[in-house]
């Protein structure tokens, strides 16, 4: 029989417990439903959490973290709102947290995530539950659990698998497109002949790896206006993130250079199986026929082939260089659930009416 309990969170230890026991019975848990993502959220943002744990019988196998805020849209709509491992504060979300889900066992998956729907729905005080960047697969069986929800968006997710590779880095380039293969082959020639050979540094202590965190930085900044590194609490949670895990192996930065000249930066989340690329800090110059991303995560995606990942993740994102160099395995979404309020209802169908009314000019062109 599968219960579920909600409790306000008070004990980060015995949350660790909790969290550790039902994590080893998760095949692949992604990397941000880890306790180590976690336990850095915690220690960062000392958000006041919800913890809410399902059951199946005594034996905890369902986790999640909840956290309350309140929004009010159009100065007229209100909500109180629940979110899933975010806080509803855009500088402390920024962080991108992807593959958000409960935290379950395998074989558990759906009846107990269902019995702490259910436990969540007869909570009064909410009006909307948000969960962020969630597999598409996973989206459809909560939705299954309540009559008013809505998809905000949805972002396409990549991946290299690697398993074909078999450890042999020279296999990856044949696999891809005469055209990527093309560009990256001239790219190198070019590196090579401006600045010298090509090589791969991967941050071998904690300091060089905060070091190369903030180096590629200084160059996202460049490349996005709205870059994470211009944010204090972004910076700060990494800069943690690192400090943890840098000595088991759970991040990497990686340098790639041609010569003296920096081609790239590259901040991976990895476990035993997945180098989640993170972010990056790309070196542009005037040479358009120069692909430093390109050049960087093949150079990365064999370095990860040697050490026997078995998958390199872009994760959400459409780009370019994503489509190039890997496939799309699956869409991420960020879903809406409403309690079945009347402001709700006006507010769904004015905006109902408004994508018709865009829609309908659209096509009257």
């Amino acid at each position: 029989m599968y219960t579920a309990k909600i409790t306000d969170l008070q004990n980060p230890e015995q949350l660790e417990g909790t969290w550790s026991s039902v994590q080893a019975t998760v095949h692949d848990a992604p990397f941000f439903l880890t306790w180590p993502w976690i336990s850095t959220w915690l220690e960062t943002y000392n958000p006041q959490c919800l913890q809410i744990t399902g059951y199946f019988g005594q034996q905890a196998v369902c986790v999640g973290l909840l956290t309350r805020s309140y929004v009010k849209r159009r100065k007229l709509i209100g909500a109180r709102q629940l979110r899933l491992h975010q806080t509803g504060i855009e500088s402390q979300d920024q962080i991108w947290i992807e593959y958000n889900d409960f935290l379950v066992s395998d074989q558990h998956r759906v009846a107990a995530v269902s019995a702490c729907l259910q436990t969540l729905a007869s909570l009064a005080d909410w009006d909307e539950f948000i969960i962020s960047m969630m597999p598409r697969n996973r989206t459809n069986q909560v939705q299954r659990c309540f009559h008013h929800s809505r998809i905000l968006m949805t972002a396409p997710a990549y991946a290299v698998s690697l398993s074909p590779f078999s450890r042999d880095p020279a296999k990856y380039m044949p696999s891809l497109s005469p055209n990527t293969r093309y560009q990256i082959r001239r790219s190198v020639r070019d590196y090579r002949m401006q600045h010298g050979n090509i090589s791969l540094e991967i941050a071998a202590t904690e300091e060089r790896a905060i070091t190369l965190f903030h180096l590629a930085g200084t160059l996202h900044r460049t490349r996005w206006s709205d870059s994470g590194f211009n944010n204090a609490d972004f910076v700060r949670f990494h800069e943690h993130l690192i400090r943890s895990t840098h000595a088991s192996g759970k991040t990497a930065v990686l340098s790639i250079t041609a010569g003296d000249r920096l081609i790239g930066i590259l901040y991976f989340l990895v476990d035993d199986r997945t180098a989640y690329f993170y972010l990056q800090g790309l070196n542009y110059d005037n040479n358009p026929k120069l692909k430093p991303g390109l050049v960087a995560h093949q150079r990365a995606i064999e370095y990860f082939i040697a050490k026997g990942i078995q998958v390199y993740d872009f994760m959400g994102g459409h780009s370019q260089y994503k489509q190039q160099l890997g496939a799309l395995t699956q869409n991420l979404d960020s879903l809406l659930i409403q309690r079945p309020r009347p402001r709700f209802f006006l507010e769904n169908l004015a905006r109902t009416l408004k994508d018709r009314l865009i829609t309908y000019g659209t096509d009257s062109r």
